[in-house]
Parts: C-alpha cells; structure tokens; sequence
C-alpha cells in the first residue's frame, strides 16, 4: 500500500480475532492454511496485498 501524502509504500497491520482477520476495522476473507504457523510480526500476502500480523486474539 503506498501513503497518498508521502508516497512511501507501508505494510498495513492485520488482526486476527475468532478465526476472521480484520484490517483498518473491516473484516477480509482468508484461508485458514494461509496463516498457519504464522504469529505476530510475520508478513502475510492475501490478494496480492501484503500485510503484518499485528495481534492474535483469542
């Protein structure tokens, strides 16, 4: 993703809470395979877009 001020790219943080993963508030589908083994920190591409596991709740 790249910051319409700045023109920087970034890596936009993810949460995972009761299986669904949620970014900027809203929820986006995923398979379950595609995060196994992953914790906080990993990076994640779903879509094509790149994301950052920020937190795992349970």
């Amino acid at each position: 993703m790249i910051d319409n001020l700045t023109g920087t790219s970034y890596v936009a943080e993810l949460i995972l809470q009761d299986g669904c993963a949620t970014v900027f508030g809203k929820k986006i589908s995923t398979k379950p395979r595609n995060l196994l083994g992953k914790k906080e920190g990993s990076k994640v591409t779903i879509s094509g877009k790149e994301f950052v596991i920020k937190e795992i709740k349970k």
